[in-house]
């Protein structure tokens, strides 16, 4: 026995009833920086400080005043030591008595817990500082431990699960499974293993995954974006889970209703761009039929009136020359005019030769060179429905227009190809200026925009390519008429 208290890590005083330590181990003279022998006989007083020496209600120097009584066999305290230079230290002091041959004794194991105060504080000062990080946070944010039992949350946490107060959320902590349903973004019912405290509990670290939370009481409903992750040891085991959870319904209709005011603005469009097309078609057909006829009719006359004076003596008037010539004039700008509106050549022939016109006209009329191909698969007429190859052509106007007024292109090449999954591709390049890509957002471009809607409106996609230097690609992906 003496072995084991002279090898003992703790310091271990024994005091008897005078309150003089009797017995002391060489760990208590090293924590109290004095030797064995200035322990023993030593008032057990001294190891304490002053100022708690007198009125000590219930500590160590309370035995030995009117003896101990039963309740006094076993006392563990926290207290103030006091070493032989003067220093205080914090300490943990296990209190046993002993009565031996009628003599009352007490034996005292003390503990230096200075460094588990360090650590202590260091711990009140983290959850104080992870208290106010969670306080100030607007998105509910909970922690549980390894069997899935809550242990903190934030005030935010009580606002999004729809209560009053921090106090109403913590009384009805229990009563959570019954008051609110829980749901997957697909309105399925989400059992609690699927949850997301226990899915972290698994291993399992995710964001922005939704549920959706119904509380029975009330009725309210509302969609919660989740993120979530285990809580690890150093060695790895799970030892808890933490969560986030941001109110995102509001977010969710707004989305729903501008998916819903896209899908009516395409649909305006498309029904915009068939008027318009159906008016341009009425127009064009309209100059031709009346318009052109006038004219042919008016050069006929103009005709009629040479014919007639070249049998007479005298010169024909110059005026009646120039009418004819006016309405051959006249007539080339109107089949200009109508092939703006609506070529012929497209409802005629088809996508391809309409384009290979147009780029021809395009080159006469600005000079710069411009190229169309078909390339790979053939692109036959039967695979471009009407609706398809108008959005098309006009695209391919567009970017033609784009490539006068903005790039100051040298040369065009106008592609069109049938994709391997069947999809009509027409793409035009310009070698022109390029565009930065802060350009190629800007709302002001309403020739990008028109373009992308027109192509959205045929369940087509566009996509711009473009930098500065190396010019800008227009490509136009829409499906084909035998597209199943």
């Amino acid at each position: 026995m003496r072995g084991i208290f002279d090898s003992a890590a703790d310091a271990i005083l024994t005091v008897n009833e005078a309150k003089n330590i009797v017995m002391a181990n060489p760990a208590a003279a090293k924590m109290f920086r004095c030797t064995v022998d200035q322990l023993i006989g030593a008032p057990l007083e001294r190891l304490v400080p002053l100022r708690d020496r007198a009125g000590h209600p219930q500590g160590l120097l309370k035995f030995g005043n009117h003896g101990a009584s039963e309740d006094d066999n076993d006392l563990s305290l926290d207290v103030l030591g006091l070493r032989a230079d003067g220093e205080e230290f914090p300490a943990s002091a296990a209190v046993s008595h002993l009565s031996l041959g009628g003599q009352s004794l007490i034996t005292v194991i003390v503990r230096d817990i200075t460094e588990r105060r360090v650590i202590e504080e260091a711990l009140r000062a983290s959850n104080a500082m992870l208290d106010a990080a969670l306080s100030s946070m607007s998105d509910a944010v909970f922690m549980a431990d390894a069997t899935g039992r809550l242990t903190r949350f934030n005030d935010a946490y009580a606002t999004f699960h729809r209560f009053r107060s921090r106090e109403e959320c913590e009384r009805a902590l229990a009563e959570y499974p019954a008051l609110i349903d829980v749901f997957f973004a697909n309105g399925e019912p989400a059992p609690l293993e699927q949850r997301t405290i226990r899915r972290a509990l698994r291993g399992e670290s995710a964001s922005a995954v939704e549920y959706r939370l119904h509380r029975k009481d009330s009725g309210d409903t509302w969609v919660g974006s989740y993120s979530f992750a285990p809580i690890r040891a150093k060695d790895g085991a799970i030892v808890g889970a933490v969560v986030s959870a941001r109110d995102v319904t509001a977010i969710k209709q707004t989305q729903a209703d501008l998916e819903s005011s896209q899908i009516a603005l395409h649909r305006l469009i498309s029904a915009m761009d068939s008027i318009q097309e159906n008016e341009r078609r009425r127009i064009a057909r309209g100059l031709h039929d009346d318009l052109q006829q006038i004219l042919a009719t008016i050069k006929v006359y103009a005709k009629g009136i040479a014919d007639d004076w070249n049998t007479r003596t005298t010169q024909i008037p110059k005026s009646v020359a120039t009418i004819g010539e006016l309405a051959d004039a006249a007539n080339t700008s109107l089949r200009r005019i109508i092939n703006d509106l609506r070529p012929q050549i497209l409802e005629h022939l088809g996508l391809v030769p309409a384009l290979e016109v147009l780029a021809e006209q395009f080159q006469q009329s600005t000079g710069i060179l411009c190229a169309m191909a078909a390339y790979g698969e053939k692109v036959e007429r039967e695979w471009v429905s009407p609706a398809v190859a108008t959005c098309l052509y006009r695209v391919a106007q567009e970017a033609l227009n784009n490539a006068v007024k903005h790039a100051h292109a040298g040369s065009v090449q106008i592609g069109l190809s049938r994709a391997p999954d069947g999809r009509i591709v027409l793409s035009v390049h310009d070698d022109g200026l390029g565009m930065s890509p802060v350009d190629l957002n800007k709302l002001q471009s309403f020739g990008l925009l028109g373009m992308k809607e027109r192509v959205s409106a045929v369940n087509g996609t566009l996509h711009v390519d473009s930098a500065p230097g190396v010019g800008t690609t227009v490509e136009a992906r829409v499906p084909s008429a035998d597209a199943s």
